[in-house]
């Protein structure tokens, strides 16, 4: 055929069949699918180990000192409102507050002694403000033979 190009014996490509690159686009698709599949999947397995060597145990030790540090935040938070405003520092302020000294024993209920909770306001016994006050103080007791 005059005009078609020449190629040399044995280098002619040969043509595809129809619909094969549909295929070859599926297969591709296939194998990026598996590769992501693959990499998620593994993420999360790696997630899932580093959150179990994270945890923390639930000693009861640690669970006092949070009680104790909930009980020393109430008695800051206290102290600050005092401070702040002794005016205005109260009875129904100084109960609020010991109240929420209170809770700490009930949110802690499983290493705090029952009925241990003590509140000591800034504003002293006899809610006046003077010199001789001391600073709110909220503590709790843990249970007898806590961690042993």
């Amino acid at each position: 055929m005059p005009g078609a190009p020449r190629f040399p014996p044995g280098s002619r490509p040969r043509p595809g069949r129809r619909g094969e690159r549909g295929l070859i686009t599926l297969e591709w698709l296939l194998v990026v699918g598996a590769i992501a599949g693959l990499a998620a999947s593994s993420v999360v397995i790696v997630q899932q180990v580093l959150d179990d060597h994270s945890e923390v145990p639930d000693d009861p030790l640690v669970r006092m000192l949070e009680a104790d540090v909930a009980a020393a935040w109430v008695a800051a938070e206290a102290q600050a409102a005092f401070d702040d405003n002794p005016g205005g520092y109260d009875t129904a302020v100084n109960q609020s507050f010991a109240y929420r000294c209170d809770g700490v024993e009930g949110d802690y209920g499983d290493v705090v002694a029952a009925g241990t909770a003590e509140w000591v306001s800034p504003a002293g016994q006899d809610g006046v403000p003077s010199s001789d006050d001391e600073p709110a103080r909220c503590t709790v007791d843990p249970q007898p033979n806590l961690g042993a």
